[in-house]
């Protein structure tokens, strides 16, 4: 996407320059994206596996929070209900939450609720997790999924 801005950028400006003038920013362009592709992929190999479970939570800006039921919990709570009071406690915790789509990081909560045979009682399971999108090459082809970085 960046290199595509750069592309049209440098195009666009190219129809009042010359043609010398074109090249040099061209060229320029190039370079900087290249060594910059060339830092990024030396970090990326320097980079050590974290096993510390809070590494995940470093600089955080804002997370999406997604709420997912099953049947058994949506027969006594409400999934708008559940998911207002979870970002409720998240921003108590001074956790920011997304109202929109910008996050890159997804909280997820999910409830579930077992029931016994009488539908008398039940017990309740929350599982919660942090989704980032990574993106991994298999083959020298790029794929994009969204991996768990941290759940309880």
């Amino acid at each position: 996407m960046l290199l595509l801005v750069l592309v049209v950028c440098v195009l666009s400006v190219g129809s009042t320059r010359s043609e010398s003038q074109e090249k040099k920013e061209g060229v320029r362009v190039a370079g900087w994206l290249y060594e910059h592709a060339l830092s990024r992929w030396k970090a990326e190999l320097a980079a050590e596996i974290d096993n510390d479970e809070k590494m995940c939570f470093k600089d955080i800006d804002s997370v999406g929070v997604f709420v997912s039921m099953n049947e058994g919990a949506l027969k006594v709570l409400s999934e708008q209900r559940v998911k207002d009071r979870f970002e409720l406690t998240l921003r108590g915790y001074g956790v920011p939450v997304s109202e929109t789509r910008s996050s890159d990081l997804d909280l997820t909560l999910s409830v579930k609720a077992l029931w016994d045979k009488e539908q008398l009682r039940s017990a309740y399971i929350l599982y919660v997790a942090i989704y980032e999108p990574l993106i991994f090459y298999r083959g020298g082809k790029p794929y994009k999924r969204m991996a768990a970085l941290w759940e309880d």
